[in-house]
């Protein structure tokens, strides 16, 4: 489970780029546990990787209200990031694809430095 362990930055959810202002991070414990800032909301489950199976949940979220570019971005993202998702790298192990039956999810590892100035 190591290689996917650390933060990482949501490049895109389904068809739609992400915003550089959004800010949607996951980040993926060692120890399977797995949280991040869906953009409005801060969620946290569990994960398992198997192969290039990625099993995901069940995810749980806070339900703060937000504008409604940003809900609907992070409805998709929460509705892609749940079951079993496909895990394809995209050009090195520092960014892959998760595909599921609710979409696609791009991510690109972040430095931790990274992190810390999107969660501020």
């Amino acid at each position: 489970m190591s290689g996917l362990a650390g933060t990482w930055r949501v490049e895109r959810v389904g068809d739609a780029e992400v915003p550089a202002g959004a800010h949607l991070v996951v980040t993926f414990d060692g120890d399977g546990q797995v949280y991040g800032d869906a953009g409005v909301n801060r969620f946290r489950g569990t994960w398992h990787l198997d192969g290039d199976g990625l099993t995901l949940g069940p995810l749980v979220a806070t339900r703060r209200a937000g504008t409604p570019e940003a809900t609907g971005r992070e409805t998709a993202l929460l509705a892609a990031l749940v079951g079993t998702l496909r895990m394809t790298l995209r050009g090195g192990p520092d960014a892959v694809r998760l595909a599921g039956p609710a979409g696609e999810v791009d991510l690109v590892r972040t430095a931790p430095a990274d992190v810390a100035t999107a969660l501020v």
